[in-house]
């Protein structure tokens, strides 16, 4: 008599990674969205990876250092300052692939935080933010 075994799940090919902590990793991430009449704007989005909380936003003309400076100040302020800070490769956020210390990196690094960034071409190393992007253009998609 053969013995039927029974049918197991098939292993995802993902992994969720989530840092253990609150404070352990923050995630900024810049985007831009275009307003009524056709202007733009560049929100920078800072959220906790542990948790997913958005501790600070800010609406800028562009993707600046001085505004990616002032979105990390503004959570700082709210939530103690934290041990990591991730971001894409942007010449605004972490150009330090490209042989550069940014202003932010250096501003982070003052206050201890380390300044990490995701491989090149890779958005799902942020894809925390990214996913909170879709969130939030939704959101503003349906306001007057």
């Amino acid at each position: 008599v053969a013995r039927l075994e029974p049918k197991k799940k098939p292993r995802s090919a993902w992994r969720r990674f989530v840092y253990p902590t609150p404070n352990a990793c923050w995630q900024l991430d810049a985007t831009e969205y275009v307003l009524s009449g056709g202007r733009k704007c560049v929100i920078f989005q800072l959220i906790d990876d542990h948790s997913r909380y958005a501790v600070a936003s800010h609406v800028a003309a562009g993707e600046t250092v001085a505004a990616a400076i002032t979105v990390v100040d503004k959570a700082i302020a709210a939530h103690g300052v934290p041990q990591r800070l991730l971001t894409d490769n942007g010449l605004a956020l972490n150009p330090s692939r490209r042989g550069v210390v940014g202003q932010l990196v250096a501003h982070v690094g003052a206050l201890g935080v380390e300044a990490i960034t995701g491989k090149p071409y890779k958005p799902t190393t942020q894809g925390k933010n990214e996913r909170f992007h879709q969130t939030l253009f939704r959101y503003l998609d349906k306001q007057p």
